[in-house]
């Protein structure tokens, strides 16, 4: 008898070791698995700690090109430490969004290690990410004291101050964050079909799917979706902050929504495209929602701010993009919100009808065609046939009909 359960242990034992060895990541590999059960897998492990330490130290040279592959499941970052340090020429693909998805992480090196991040890089080039899904543990349960950040990418200067001008690329890749999905100092950044959502927690100031400090990014069809659902109040709720860096933005949708109960959000506000510190936004295409029609407090909205009370002025382009906007109770919806120097570039022609659009804006900026004024001239009363009228946003048309300038008579409506 203790001869059939000395070699069953051996048994036992000699399995364990044989996986163990079999699992291993060769430091030479070309490419590796995070795989939940690694089975016959040459290797693979099931280890996120020991794929970011094959990453950042065991392979023998981190200037080769190499394969990460993420297996179906749920994988939780280690706590501590770099998802990707000082590592070159990396691709990591998933088995799809919502299939393979990472979560918890590490400390944010950017923000000065106050909240942890579900990937964060420094000083990485060459990165690549393809379906899968980034997840913090605050998009799940707002309450927990995880990661609030999706994803963030930081560069160090050498002595002379300059950057190292990093490289990313993510592709069909899905952002779910409680603060900030995205967050930059720095780096050249390439989005394709791709979203990033972020929903508010009681326990940050502000939000936006994409924060840059200074990054270079381009961002094709995909959507940025930020949604205020805690009862705080909180300093900014917006789709993107450019607080220097530049982001081209094409054929993707842009959308910033209150739910019911949202606290109110102030003094920077809530909206769509904030430009700071010489930062630059460019969409072509596409739309910007802001909706806070749900809140039950007065909420100001707007769809371009190029300098919401702080900060040196910024840049917005949007020439073909489309934009909708509702503020919260008696709120302003602002289209456009510049201030200082900034330059907010955005032409936008509303649809045509017979009520002028409740906004704010700039001179130049806003057209609508009002199809009811009759042949004096009377858009407001008109009497006998009717026709149509340019109407061009103008600060200096005073009027109690609106600040609209009637370019088919050439006054300001109402005069």
């Amino acid at each position: 008898m203790k001869s059939i359960i000395l070699k069953t242990s051996m048994f036992v034992g000699l399995f364990i070791f044989s996986q163990h060895v079999f699992a291993a990541l060769d430091s030479a590999a070309e490419s590796i698995k995070l795989l939940k059960n690694c089975n016959s897998e040459t290797n693979c492990t099931t280890l996120p700690s020991e794929m970011i330490d094959w990453v950042n130290t065991a392979r023998t040279d981190k200037n080769k090109h190499v394969l990460v592959n993420i297996g179906p499941g749920a994988f939780s970052m280690p706590t501590s430490g770099f998802f990707c340090n000082q590592s070159n020429n990396v691709s990591y693909t998933g088995a799809g969004r919502n299939i393979t998805v990472l979560t918890g992480g590490g400390p944010s090196f950017l923000s000065g290690n106050i909240h942890d991040t579900v990937i964060n890089i420094k000083d990485c080039n060459n990165l690549s990410f393809k379906d899968l899904t980034i997840e913090a543990d605050t998009w799940s349960n707002p309450a927990s004291t995880g990661s609030r950040t999706g994803i963030e990418w930081a560069e160090t200067a050498d002595s002379n101050g300059n950057k190292k001008n990093t490289k990313s690329h993510w592709t069909n890749i899905d952002v779910k964050a409680g603060h900030n999905g995205w967050y930059d100092d720095g780096g050249v950044h390439f989005f394709y079909g791709s979203s990033i959502h972020t929903q508010s927690i009681s326990t940050v100031d502000g939000m936006a799917p994409y924060y840059s400090q200074g990054g270079e990014t381009w961002f094709y069809g995909g959507e940025l979706v930020s949604i205020h659902n805690s009862p705080e109040s909180l300093v900014v709720v917006t789709g993107v902050i450019m607080n220097g860096g530049e982001i081209q933005i094409f054929g993707s949708s842009v959308r910033v929504i209150a739910k019911p109960g949202a606290g109110q959000v102030t003094p920077v506000g809530f909206g769509g495209f904030l430009a700071i510190s010489n930062g630059k936004i460019h969409m072509h295409g596409g739309i910007v929602a802001v909706h806070a029609k749900d809140m039950t407090v007065p909420q100001d909205v707007y769809s371009v701010a190029t300098n919401a009370s702080f900060g040196a002025g910024g840049v917005v382009h949007t020439p073909g993009t489309a934009f909708a906007l509702s503020p919260g109770s008696t709120g302003t919806a602002y289209r456009i919100k510049p201030n200082g120097t900034a330059s907010a570039q955005s032409p936008f022609l509303w649809p045509s009808g017979t009520s002028l659009p409740n906004i704010s804006s700039v001179t130049g900026s806003d057209i609508f065609v009002e199809t009811d004024c009759d042949d004096t001239g009377d858009c407001e009363n008109p009497t006998g046939a009717v026709h149509p009228h340019i109407m061009v946003y103008d600060v200096n048309c005073t009027a109690s009909s609106g600040p609209w300038f009637d370019s088919t008579r050439g006054v300001c409506r109402g005069e």
